[in-house]
């Protein structure tokens, strides 16, 4: 095993704001041939009907209005889960790598809570593992006529296209106007594309980079000399970033882009992170990778930036 110093020019941590609760969509008949749904305090009436003061949601052959509430208008926020491919949409110089991260375990699906697992007791035990399907509790920014119509149609059971499909699954937030300091933009096409984030750059952290590590053929550790942004411990009070990370993206000096994925790359001391670059197989015994032909793409190359993402007060 050899280490050498890795050249960094800075270690920044962008931040996001997180706070969500359960929105229910309750449908109650208004009146004969029609039903309703609430959002967020507001009422929503919809028919099979073209009634008067009534819209059309696309060809579905439904039509709502607002009948009770200030409504919306313009963009919302809420907290959905994303695969690691949205997740990284706009932020990473490839998504085409990311699938599933495929444990060899069955334990450790709730060490990182925002690790969005399909583990299930059962099924994880009968296959010898379960698999890690991106990211939890990410902030998003949506349209408010998308995610009313999208709440309509789920309501009334019909077919979700990619757009509807991907805002009927966001939570909005306790106040949904209030923008956070970061978050996905879900356009009208069902993709994702990122705000400008707020970062906080750390110039005084040290990285080692270590060959042939038991984390993976290559591992980096960032410690830190002043400050206390990563977890190098067992407990995560104190540090911002900490088990609650939701990605790691590694830049070289040309600008090109990777992330990280959990359970595979990032750990719960965020401060070590690793991956492989030829071997798919399990690190440690607990995940396969399947962005190995990104990170093959890091090899002679120098990285120069290491950015976190994660869940924190408004900080800047």
């Amino acid at each position: 095993m050899r280490k050498q110093k890795l050249l960094t020019k800075a270690l920044a941590a962008s931040m996001a704001v997180f706070m969500s609760v359960s929105q229910l969509s309750v449908p109650a008949f208004a009146a004969e041939g029609t039903k309703s749904v609430s959002i967020a305090g507001s009422t929503y009436t919809y028919s099979a009907e073209a009634l008067e003061g009534y819209t059309q949601i696309g060809n579905s052959g439904l039509y709502y209005k607002l009948t009770n509430g200030t409504g919306f208008s313009g963009t919302i926020y809420g907290t959905s889960n994303l695969t690691y491919k949205e997740f990284y949409s706009g932020d990473v110089s490839s998504t085409d790598s990311f699938d599933v991260v495929t444990t060899a375990s069955t334990s450790k699906y709730s060490v990182l809570s925002n690790a969005w697992t399909d583990y299930k007791k059962e099924s994880a035990e009968a296959a010898g593992g379960y698999h890690v399907k991106g990211v939890a509790n990410v902030n998003v920014a949506v349209d408010s006529d998308l995610y009313v119509e999208s709440t309509i149609l789920k309501d009334a059971n019909k077919e979700l296209s990619k757009a509807y499909e991907e805002a009927s699954d966001i939570t909005l937030n306790e106040n949904p106007t209030q923008v956070p300091s970061q978050y996905k933009i879900l356009q009208e096409n069902g993709s994702y594309v990122s705000n400008n984030k707020t970062v906080a750059t750390v110039t005084d952290a040290v990285p080692t980079l270590t060959t042939g590590s038991t984390w993976g053929e290559y591992e980096i550790d960032v410690v830190e000399t002043s400050t206390k942004y990563l977890r190098n411990s067992r407990q995560d009070e104190g540090f911002p970033v900490n088990s609650t990370i939701q990605g790691i993206i590694l830049e070289t000096t040309e600008g090109y882009k990777v992330g990280l994925e959990h359970l595979s790359n990032i750990w719960v001391q965020p401060y070590k992170l690793s991956f492989n670059v030829a071997n798919e197989a399990a690190t440690m015994g607990i995940a396969k990778s399947d962005n190995t032909a990104e990170f093959a793409k890091l090899v002679n190359k120098t990285i120069n930036k290491i950015t976190y993402v994660y869940l924190c007060n408004t900080r800047r």
